[in-house]
């Protein structure tokens, strides 16, 4: 365990590392963010093209990009369910699910992890921080909070998707005096009259009498006020794995108790391993100062998560959407400003003119564009031909493809098809129309496994944090009454008999549609053979959720009414005798045409007699005459 002293000096030396190591992206990160936002010209620019009185424009198609891409992310939402590894743990894991979704909804943690993962596609990297809250609710509140990434500083070492290589990170915020003493009331805080804020990693405390003027080096202090580290760290602890011989089960025991146990272990013949495993810490400090220091609240890993986006290897730095469109968006925008410049110098054109050919050349340079004004020439100077339009010069062939170019690349360097912006103005199949959306989303499917990953972290910590800081009594209350007795076997849970899952949530609108599209035909076929529809098929309908709803109390009630149930039941009776009734009818009809066929068969069978034909009659012969 290291002194408070040394503490210190570990925080503001590793401050100063991260930040040295994360200064390129820490500048680049900050264009990401202006560009996204409109903010799209550098201040030299600027500068020049107002002392040039030329445009500046800015049309934010970037923006616009970033827009589409949270528009699929909140269209295809995942949700994190629990799954047990054994069958005994069925009814927990879905106690587990349900109280896990209730936490979710109540702390909204869709908006923070949606914001963290706008900030991931923007600048590569998104932070959010996982605690208890008890000013709100004085129960405890799991809260989720998305984090400015550029407050976030990390091992410079770590490599891996989500950062989940890190060995120690730390969050550097801004806090008022009155803050920290809110905090932490007990800190002892020592003043000195030094400059404030951040020089070579070190960070001082100013005299608050002194802190809005300037010291004797004649530096403005910082009025943003004191840079506190939340810093968080695990060390690799000996642990002792011994096996029960009563359960067969292995029981973890650290040094001391191991110790102490060893000789009975011994005469039994109990096994047992020396291994090595994380402890996770947290310590807060200003300065030179340890304001707090405790064990991790998470010892599953930390609770600052991190998602990250495209991973530059020679920079070992993290990237999003936005690098890739900055060029083609900064060329559309100077294209559009220079484009807009000539036509507007070409308007106005101008004219060649001898000397003397005006009574008064400063008033004609003052009117000539003025289309109601009058301007007086010399006798004869009009007849001489002694003013004259100066040809204009011709627009720049070419130059309005290039714009083009500019303008479609800044989607294309993306990915980003016009299907899934919904500006295809051509007519053409749905299925084409939904392969070009499919081809869009297997190019960004590298982000939204990021974001998958980061979810199905988040979810451990979830668990660990349902399981350690939610009264058993609480968990109760969320439960269904079937899953009501699950609620002590939740704060008993071992995490590790639980699987996460992370799949697109059944309440997503695009799996709203898929579903209730394909329960649209298969209901009918159910109906028809007698299965009843449960009320619960509401739930994924894209109706609104409060109709929804009341539609499937009203079918509930329905279908456990005693007389309804009486009703369906004549009605099926009556349903099967008419099902009887036509099943006879058939048989009947198939017995006629069964007859019918065999009667034909016979007669078909039996020998034809033709009538003898009439013999034809031969003429007579005359008989000779008696005599």
């Amino acid at each position: 365990r290291l002194e408070d002293a040394d503490l210190a000096a570990e925080i503001q030396e590793r401050h100063k590392d991260a930040r040295d190591s994360s200064s390129m992206w820490r500048e680049e990160a900050e264009e990401d963010f202006n560009f996204r936002d409109g903010h799209q010209w550098d201040d030299a620019d600027i500068d020049k093209l107002k002392r040039e009185g030329r445009p500046v424009i800015t049309f934010n198609r970037t923006g616009t990009i970033i827009s589409a891409v949270l528009g699929i992310e909140a269209n295809q939402r995942q949700a994190t369910t629990y799954l047990p590894r054994e069958v005994n743990d069925t009814k927990v894991s879905e106690g587990l699910t349900a109280t896990a979704k209730w936490v979710q909804d109540y702390g909204d943690y869709a908006s923070e992890e949606a914001q963290a993962f706008e900030n991931m596609i923007t600048c590569g990297m998104g932070w959010t921080d996982t605690r208890m809250e008890y000013d709100t609710d004085l129960d405890g509140k799991i809260v989720r909070e998305s984090i400015d990434p550029l407050e976030m500083y990390w091992d410079p070492c770590s490599k891996k998707r989500n950062l989940t290589d890190r060995r120690w990170q730390l969050r550097a915020k801004k806090m008022s005096i009155e803050e920290i003493r809110e905090l932490w009331p007990d800190a002892e805080l020592s003043y000195s009259e030094g400059d404030g804020g951040e020089q070579d990693g070190k960070v001082t405390f100013v005299n608050p009498e002194n802190r809005y003027s300037k010291n004797s080096d004649g530096n403005e202090e910082d009025e943003d006020g004191y840079t506190v580290c939340h810093y968080q760290w695990y060390e690799l602890t000996p642990v002792w794995r011994v096996a029960d011989p009563a359960s067969g089960k292995m029981v973890e025991m650290d040094d001391a108790k191991f110790e102490a146990a060893k000789p009975l272990l011994d005469m039994g013949g109990a096994r047992y391993l020396k291994q090595k495993k994380r402890t996770y810490y947290q310590a807060f400090s200003c300065g030179t100062e340890i304001l707090e220091r405790s064990p991790c609240p998470s010892q599953t890993g930390f609770t600052f998560r991190c998602v990250t986006g495209k991973h530059d290897h020679m920079n070992n730095q993290w990237y999003g959407l936005v690098r890739v469109m900055k060029d083609p968006q900064r060329w559309s925008n100077k294209f559009f400003s220079q484009v807009l410049d000539i036509l507007n110098s070409n308007a106005k054109g101008g004219i060649l003119a001898e000397e003397g050919a005006f009574n008064n050349p400063k008033k004609a340079e003052e009117d000539w564009s003025k289309t109601d004004s009058i301007i007086y020439m010399k006798s004869g100077a009009i007849a001489g031909n002694k003013v004259m339009m100066k040809p204009i010069p011709p627009y720049p062939q070419g130059f309005d493809r290039m714009m083009m170019f500019a303008i479609t690349s800044i989607r294309e360097v993306v990915g980003i098809n016009l299907e899934v912006l919904g500006l295809a103005d051509r007519e053409q199949a749905g299925v084409l129309e939904e392969t070009r959306k499919k081809s869009a989303y297997t190019i960004l499917a590298t982000l939204f496994d990021s974001l998958r990953a980061y979810r199905k972290d988040s979810g451990i910590l979830l668990l660990e944090f349902i399981k350690n800081y939610l009264p058993v009594d609480r968990i109760a209350s969320l439960l269904e009454p079937e899953l009501k007795p699950v609620a002590a076997q939740i704060k008993a849970l071992d995490i590790r008999k639980i699987d996460i899952s992370v799949a697109e949530a059944p309440e997503s609108e695009n799996n709203k549609m898929v579903t209730w599209s394909f329960i649209q035909q298969v209901a009918p076929v159910l109906l028809k053979m007698g299965i009843p529809i449960p009320p619960d098929i509401l739930k994924y309908s894209p109706l609104p959720a409060p109709l929804a709803d009341k539609w499937a109390q009203m079918l509930e009630q329905h279908t456990n009414n005693p007389q309804a149930q009486m009703m369906k039941q004549i009605q099926m009776k009556e349903k099967n005798t008419d099902i009887d009734n036509t099943v006879a009818d058939t048989d009947l009809i198939k017995a006629k045409t069964a007859h019918e066929k065999a009667e034909a068969m016979k007669t078909m069978m039996e020998p034809v007699v033709q009538p003898p034909q009439n013999p034809q009659r031969r003429p007579a012969i005359p008989m000779p005459p008696m005599r």
